[in-house]
């Protein structure tokens, strides 16, 4: 099971995640979408 608990990333002072958190078991097939500059790559 991969388990992601209140994650948070900030480039200097910018806070561009903040509190995330998610559960997923084994097979499962995980996608995250978001515009661009969004994040998806942090």
């Amino acid at each position: 099971m991969l388990v992601v608990d209140k994650i948070c990333k900030a480039y200097r002072r910018e806070k561009v995640l903040e509190g995330i958190s998610f559960e997923a078991e084994p097979g499962t097939i995980l996608g995250i979408c978001g515009s661009n500059g969004a994040g998806k790559t942090t």
